[in-house]
């Protein structure tokens, strides 16, 4: 059942962000280029930060049943741990690059910043199905 609830959770925060970082307005506003670059960037970071929290809040959690863990399991979650960390630092990454993004590479970033996303989401729900009683 949590499988499948963090796995249902997994995608809506993947489909959100997909969703997201391609929003344009089309109340012909008359809005300069940059401050509608400026409101991608800050809305990015937004959700970014926000879905962040939520994953970090799962990787907390594999870290507590990692202190409980004894053996072979125990190494499990540190070397699972430790991918996740990496990852963790590639998405962080991703984040603070937002800011400096011409307008003109915006797209070909978030296209790249999907694909680091997801690699992180997906390993974070692996590692907890690896880990866990799912």
């Amino acid at each position: 059942m949590k499988t499948i609830l963090y796995s249902a959770l997994l995608a809506a925060l993947m489909l959100n962000i997909g969703c997201g970082a391609k929003k344009t307005s089309t109340t012909g506003s008359t809005k300069s280029v940059s401050e509608t670059l400026e409101e991608k960037k800050a809305a990015f970071k937004k959700e970014w930060n926000e879905n962040l929290e939520k994953l970090d809040k799962k990787i907390a959690d594999l870290k507590e049943k990692a202190k409980e863990a004894k053996g072979e399991t125990k190494d499990k979650y540190e070397k699972s741990l430790a991918k996740l960390k990496e990852k963790r630092e590639d998405v962080a990454e991703k984040l603070e690059e937002a800011g400096d993004v011409a307008a003109e590479k915006w797209d070909e970033f978030t296209d790249n910043a999907k694909k680091v996303w997801k690699d992180f989401s997906d390993s974070v729900s692996d590692a907890w199905k690896e880990l866990t009683d799912g």
